[in-house]
């Protein structure tokens, strides 16, 4: 399908698909291992995101001073772009929390997608208030600070049981997050509209009376 760029593909995405419709047509190419973990959950009901990924992956460190290592933070944000979905791993540590509100603030104005986060968030609240989509594996009010490192920065990394490269696109909703593979995007794409054009005559069907056995 052709877009004049980025954006607007993003928001046709996230207005017309869904992550079920992006796994089965990822399933009729033969990528069938492209949804990441079920325990990645959204933190507000209604959040959606679409965008190519901006990849982060921390580790976990003890440092009784809880100094604020500006790394973490500042080099995140400052290299993220409209439309980028910041996709961080804890590497599977639960201590310390990888994303907060004032991130999500600046992230925000920065036009950022959204922020799928394998590890855990706090500031849900707060995050809901602003309507910005994330996703996580769940909620902690511990700090990140002495407790986690960012350890490499746009590189492939596993989130959620997916390989997510820097520029492949992430997308999420209630049902889950899909990963699409830059190379198949158009390809992806063009199969989901299908299937969601199947399956909006079958309702309809369905919804006159007409039986699932007759369709």
């Amino acid at each position: 399908m052709n877009y004049s760029n980025d954006h607007e593909l993003f928001v046709f995405m996230r207005e017309q698909l869904s992550s079920s419709l992006l796994s089965d047509a990822l399933d009729e190419i033969g990528l069938r291992a492209q949804t990441m973990r079920e325990d990645i959950r959204p933190c507000w009901r209604g959040a959606v995101v679409a965008g190519r990924a901006h990849t982060a992956a921390y580790a976990g460190v003890y440092d009784v001073t809880t100094k604020r290592d500006p790394a973490n933070a500042l080099t995140l944000m400052d290299s993220l772009q409209p439309d980028e979905v910041a996709v961080l791993t804890a590497n599977g540590s639960s201590n310390g929390t990888l994303w907060a509100e004032m991130m999500s603030i600046a992230a925000q104005k920065l036009e950022v997608a959204g922020v799928v986060v394998d590890g855990l968030l706090r500031d849900v609240k707060e995050i809901e208030e602003l309507q910005f989509p994330v996703f996580g594996r769940g909620a902690r009010p511990l700090t990140v600070k002495g407790r986690m490192r960012l350890v490499a920065h746009n590189v492939p990394v596993d989130c959620g049981g997916v390989l997510v490269r820097p520029g492949d696109v992430v997308f999420g909703d209630l049902d889950g997050i899909v990963v699409v593979p830059k190379e198949n995007l158009d390809d992806v794409v063009s199969l989901a509209v299908s299937l969601r054009d199947k399956e909006n005559d079958t309702r309809e069907k369905l919804l006159s009376g007409i039986s699932m056995g007759k369709l």
